[in-house]
């Protein structure tokens, strides 16, 4: 049996139907008439940062930021130009394949810009070089293969190191993780803890999908007006960390719980840990001076979680300056290409003698 709407009831559906059209034909007509008043309006009024269509970076709550996909750049911030290139993933490595062989031993690398590589190519990062120098002299079919992922992104310590495990890394099905731990990731732990509001309000226009927000920018004043001036209102919110003892121990409070959560990732998915401590060239490889508290910590972070824990001072204080610069310049703490090379020596050394890695 057929069921009918009174008439009534189909005049008011009618009603309603056009109304909700007329609405939002009205939204679509009020936004492109804005569109273009604003394109005519003089700069000094609408005050738009033009530089967001070109933002390489894409803010997250978790990591702070991470990198456009497929990015490349040339940077000069540091040292001689040279060429970033970050894959689909954001990360200054080559395409990553999620699927790995069983023949694959797969290192990845977390750290700052030290480990990401400032002032050096891809291909000269200690990272790239490790995967070098664990190359057997001849290959033969079936053998162990070595692949080592750079994943350092400058800026971040241990909350990122946590969240890009959790959110990449273990997808990735590493064997070994390892944590190069710079000199002041404590302080960098501390702001990151102190700005997780700020950096979640910053983060809410990136929550559009990728290529919508590309698309936005590209094509509309309007919304760049308002995302200028979102962006202004929220640098509000942004806290300056100042070093003292009080940061210091705040720092490592969030760390330590960083690290037991990461424990128990790297426990879930069967993956070693490596804490590798990385002293500042211009505090203490300069003034021939280990920082004891850093090590003091690193130490009990190592041992209450099952970490290995390699320090570089004592290796770093060895190395023959006739061999080249250490680092890009005396009051720089990032690795010359000799430098690099030299550290990816070390790591090398270190993973065979203590048999953290399969022989081949």
């Amino acid at each position: 049996m057929l069921n009918f709407l009174p008439v009534k009831d189909k005049k008011r559906d009618f009603k309603k139907r056009g109304n909700t059209i007329v609405i939002i034909f009205g939204l679509i007509m009020g936004l492109l008439c804005s569109e273009i008043a604003i394109r005519f309006l003089p700069p000094e009024v609408t005050k738009i940062d033009f530089g967001l269509i070109s933002e390489e970076r894409i803010f997250t709550p978790t990591r702070s930021m991470k990198f456009r996909p497929n990015l490349t750049r040339v940077w000069t911030g540091l040292g001689r130009p040279t060429i970033w290139h970050f894959n689909d993933m954001g990360y200054r490595e080559r395409a990553i394949q999620m699927n790995k062989p069983d023949n694959i031993y797969r290192i990845a690398f977390l750290g700052d810009s030290v480990v990401m590589g400032f002032g050096v190519e891809e291909y000269e990062s200690w990272s790239r070089r490790l995967e070098n120098a664990l190359r057997p002299a001849k290959l033969e079919s079936g053998m162990t293969h070595f692949e080592v992922l750079n994943l350092g992104i400058q800026g971040f310590s241990s909350p990122q190191y946590k969240a890009v495990i959790k959110e990449d890394i273990v997808k990735m099905k590493p064997n070994l993780v390892v944590i190069g731990y710079y000199a002041n990731d404590t302080l960098e732990t501390a702001s990151f803890d102190s700005n997780r509001k700020y950096m979640f309000m910053k983060s809410i226009p990136d929550m559009l999908p990728f290529k919508v927000s590309q698309l936005l920018k590209r094509n509309s004043h309007l919304y760049l007006m308002l995302l200028t001036r979102y962006y202004t209102a929220v640098e509000s919110l942004n806290v300056d960390i100042v070093q003292n003892e009080a940061e210091e121990s705040h720092g490592w409070e969030v760390t330590k719980k960083d690290f037991r959560e990461i424990k128990s990732l790297a426990d879930k998915h069967n993956i070693k840990v490596i804490l590798v401590g990385i002293p500042s060239s211009t505090k203490e490889i300069k003034e021939k001076q280990l920082s004891e508290s850093r090590t003091r910590e690193l130490t009990s972070i190592a041992e209450e979680n099952g970490f290995t824990y390699y320090e570089l001072y004592n290796d770093l204080m060895k190395y023959k300056s006739s061999l080249g610069k250490l680092y890009l310049d005396d009051f720089n703490d990032h690795f010359s290409i000799v430098g690099n090379e030299y550290v990816a020596g070390l790591l090398a050394n270190f993973l065979r003698t203590k048999s953290i890695i399969p022989s081949i």
